[in-house]
């Protein structure tokens, strides 16, 4: 697959773990707090003043290449009836998928994949095209991904433990490492975990199976979040209780006592789990962001919220935190979260101010959002509006001050 070349270097800030969403029962009570997939690019320039972010419009069903400075949509097709999509590499185009189909497209080339009965789970590669998704039975996964040779992976896995007489349900779910060479699948009910390395040809394979229960776990101790660090050289997991533990995957399965661990101050669930370049860990739990040195593992700072279910941390300079965060139906004990919870149809992203602890907060209707891309450098936050009509807000992140540009999109226009 040819690729787009827009000299473009785009980061992920994500909602807890790494490019993923989790589908559920649409019967089951409750809806799942960790939208995983909810997409927030970190969009910054490499080589190029230019700046690009994807967005797709549910309602409107067009799929677009958005340059947000200047408001224009730079390619675009109308591509209706996907529910999600994933953005590919370097904003060459995206990964669309529904509950039977994945689609990926970019300019000149597109590809189809069967996904029926594997969408209980979805993740992506962030710097590579690898994709996977878990079974609605959630015994097994399916991983497709571009091979050397240009040809496409297109496996299933079933885990060992996935299907073992265990006294609870395994909760089967993956996680991509930063260059997508490698794969965590891992029980998030602690029991056990596999790990999948590219070979040669770019073909995943386990290299660590079944690997058992973790010693320093509790019994019933559920996993909250999952996050690699930037080196690949080690897994952090944050749990129900407020506990992160570390998983070194070069360990092999012998010996794996998650350590080093630490429990942090308030014993909340861990929501999600980010690493800046320091090295640094920004842990989000409810109504708090704690500030963790990896390196000698002790904690720097917590920070309360107004944010009840912080979804994601990062600095946007020395003195501003930048937090997204999910609004709940009602107000929850945060020493009791549950695993599942009714949201309000409302995402925010909180700007606060260090060390004074003022917050901005600036609220978005989570299902009118098409695409949302947070530039970094310029402190500015911009969302595409899913209508057809084509509607680009830019946020200043630091004063609040909005633009609106409408028209984006010439229905048809720049299809070929």
């Amino acid at each position: 697959m040819k690729y787009l070349n827009l000299l473009l270097l785009i980061s992920t800030f994500l909602l807890a773990c790494s490019r993923g969403t989790v589908a559920r029962d649409p019967n089951a009570s409750g809806t799942l707090s960790d939208k995983l997939l909810f997409k927030i690019g970190l969009a910054r320039s490499f080589l190029s003043s230019e700046k690009r972010f994807v967005s797709y419009g549910r309602t409107s069903g067009r799929l677009s290449v958005i340059a947000p400075e200047g408001g224009r949509e730079v390619w675009g097709q109308n591509l209706p009836g996907y529910q999600e999509f994933f953005t590919l590499p370097q904003v060459a185009g995206a990964a669309l998928w529904s509950e039977k189909s994945l689609y990926i497209t970019e300019q000149t080339a597109a590809q189809s994949f069967d996904i029926s009965g594997f969408t209980r789970y979805a993740q992506a590669a962030s710097s590579s095209l690898a994709f996977t998704f878990v079974s609605s039975t959630g015994d097994s996964l399916r991983i497709i991904k571009l091979l050397t040779d240009h040809s496409w992976q297109n496996e299933t896995f079933q885990p060992s433990w996935a299907l073992g007489d265990m006294n609870e349900q395994p909760e089967l779910v993956t996680s991509f490492s930063p260059s997508g060479r490698q794969l965590l699948a891992i029980d998030l009910n602690g029991n056990a975990f596999d790990i999948h390395k590219e070979d040669t040809t770019g073909r995943m394979k386990p290299v660590l199976e079944g690997c058992p229960a973790f010693a320093a776990l509790a019994q019933n101790e559920n996993l909250r979040a999952v996050r690699w660090a930037q080196d690949e050289s080690k897994i952090y997991l944050g749990n129900q209780q407020g506990r992160i533990h570390q998983l070194t995957p070069e360990d092999g399965c012998a010996g794996q006592d998650l350590l080093p661990e630490i429990t942090l101050p308030n014993s909340y669930a861990i929501l999600d789990i980010q690493e800046d370049k320091s090295q640094q860990l920004l842990v989000s739990q409810p109504g708090l962001i704690t500030r963790i040195d990896s390196k000698t593992w002790s904690i720097m700072a917590s920070t309360p919220t107004s944010c009840q279910l912080p979804m994601g941390a990062l600095s946007l300079d020395a003195t501003h935190l930048l937090i997204a965060c999910l609004v709940p139906m009602q107000t929850h004990d945060p020493g009791q979260l549950p695993l599942a919870l009714l949201l309000q149809d409302k995402v925010q992203y909180i700007v606060q101010e260090l060390p004074q602890g003022e917050e901005r907060i600036f609220t978005f209707q989570d299902s009118s959002i098409a695409g949302l891309a947070i530039d970094i450098e310029a402190k500015r936050l911009y969302m595409m509006s899913s209508s057809g009509l084509g509607m680009l807000e830019n946020h200043d992140l630091l004063t609040g001050a909005r633009e609106i540009s409408t028209g984006l999109l010439i229905d048809g226009i720049l299809d070929p």
